[in-house]
């Protein structure tokens, strides 16, 4: 009955600690530098000076606007007159699966433990060895789901573009630098 307990504890911890990572965000700030985060198709929102948002999907780039689809009407927006552009994501499924084996695997280490420094384990459920490799699968695989669970239901609004690239405070944003001369990557840290 002991191990019993163990195990549905064990299963409980392991269903509360899959949540996914928190990971920098890449934010542009120019609308070249965009074409690089989201394509024609995708649905974003957008806050221009005012603060007003719009949601649509994205039709057409050019360096300086965005034609954007709202409400069946193509709506061109000039980089002057946006403040950001966000999109709705979910979360990473393969980074979920990643945290929950982990998690699974972790738990099942500790049950393990307690199988294996139980006396009486072999007299009454067979022998210790194949509950601790049936129980580690059992884990394993309860924890990719759960992982996997949870990194579905995650869903944020990110930001893809500010303009002149502020970054918000407590926050570590990498943003893309793609000029005809240069490529890469700038990193700003907000406090």
């Amino acid at each position: 009955m002991n191990i019993l307990r163990i195990w549905v504890g064990l299963g409980a911890c392991l269903v509360l600690s899959s949540a996914s990572a928190v990971q920098a965000q890449e934010v542009a700030t120019s609308f070249e530098q965009l074409r690089v985060l989201v394509k024609p198709g995708d649905r974003v929102t957008l806050t221009d000076a005012a603060g007003v948002e719009t949601r649509g999907k994205i039709l057409a780039f050019s360096p300086s606007s965005l034609a954007v689809e709202v409400g069946g009407v193509t709506r061109d927006f000039a980089e002057s007159d946006v403040n950001r552009v966000r999109q709705r994501r979910y979360g990473s499924l393969a980074r979920g699966a990643k945290w929950g084996l982990a998690a699974g695997l972790g738990l099942s280490a500790f049950a393990a433990i307690g199988i294996a420094t139980e006396d009486e384990w072999d007299d009454y459920n067979g022998t210790k060895t194949e509950t601790i490799i049936g129980g580690t699968a059992l884990f394993a695989g309860l924890g990719v789901a759960a992982g996997v669970g949870v990194s579905a239901l995650i869903r944020r609004d990110h930001d893809l573009y500010i303009r002149g690239g502020v970054a918000r405070q407590g926050q570590v944003t990498l943003s893309p630098v793609l000029t005809a001369d240069r490529k890469g990557m700038a990193i700003s840290l907000g406090f």
